[in-house]
């Protein structure tokens, strides 16, 4: 929740000020504003591939069923591991509720730089507010911290009172007729899937389906089906290839150079001295 920029934790009080400063820059105007009003659309963008990357990432790990013997038969990890876990999941709130006194001491370190000496940043952060210069905008952690306990707790109590004589029975899971296997379970291709298919003119997916029938005169009652879903990688076929391309061929031009032949290494020092020297006269 914290690297996804979540609410109250450190992620999103941090990502708060980077975009304040670029809606800052973008106030600029010119070609300069632009370049900052780009970014600030950019980093929205990223936001939200890593809030859709971790989704994904949290779906895959706790909501499946075990796909592996060794992944069934995991274990805990170790009060000492789980401890100092714990402690940086914490830190994680704890930085983001005291964001605007730890934003005010980090101020404090950045005022030394003799760039910002003078500067306003040591008057706009306390434990209340994080307030941008000039009084552009301003976010209270402790305010959203304590307005999302009220609102959990709101929700908390109306679900309870609505739910309190429900009963709870556990039935199969209707699964059309079919055993529920390990391969059912949705992947990390299925939480992908939707972007893939939204960004499908630059990722360039592909799609192969194959089948295996009971009967290969009959094919009503299918015995197995797969499909293999992939994409070409864009940076390898469009930046990684083409730069390797350019990178022998420099090499052979510089291979035709350093030929080994000590007369011609002699003919390429006369050949610059001669255009030193006619340089030197002009």
């Amino acid at each position: 929740m914290a690297i996804s920029a979540l609410p109250p934790f450190n992620g999103f009080f941090s990502e708060w000020l980077c975009f304040q400063s670029l809606f800052s820059g973008a106030n600029l105007g010119g070609s300069l504003g632009l370049t900052f009003l780009l970014s600030a659309g950019f980093l929205a963008f990223t936001s939200a591939l890593a809030a859709a990357c971790f989704v994904k990432a949290f779906g895959v790990s706790f909501l499946a069923r075990t796909r592996s013997h060794e992944a069934e038969h995991a274990k805990e990890a170790g009060p000492a591991m789980l401890s100092g876990m714990g402690i940086l999941a914490l830190l994680t709130l704890v930085f983001g509720v005291f964001a605007g006194s730890i934003s005010g001491l980090l101020a404090k370190t950045s005022l030394g730089l003799s760039s910002l000496a003078g500067s306003e940043l040591e008057s706009v952060f306390n434990f209340n507010n994080l307030q941008t210069p000039q009084n552009f905008s301003a976010v209270s952690a402790p305010a959203v911290f304590s307005g999302l306990l009220l609102a959990i707790g709101v929700v908390a109590a109306v679900i309870y009172f609505i739910t309190r004589k429900n009963k709870v029975t556990a039935n199969r899971t209707w699964d059309c007729g079919h055993d529920i296997r390990q391969g059912m379970e949705i992947t990390a291709t299925g939480f992908a899937r939707s972007i893939i298919v939204i960004f499908r003119g630059l990722l360039k997916p592909t799609k192969q389906t194959s089948i295996e029938y009971h009967d290969d005169e009959m094919r009503y009652f299918p015995k197995r089906q797969s499909i293999d879903v992939g994409r070409d990688d864009v940076y390898q076929h469009f930046f990684y290839i083409p730069l390797k391309r350019v990178s022998y061929w420099l090499s052979e031009m510089a291979k035709k150079i350093q030929n080994g032949n000590v007369n011609l290494y002699i003919l390429y020092i006369f050949a610059t001295l001669i255009i030193l020297l006619l340089i030197t006269v002009r």
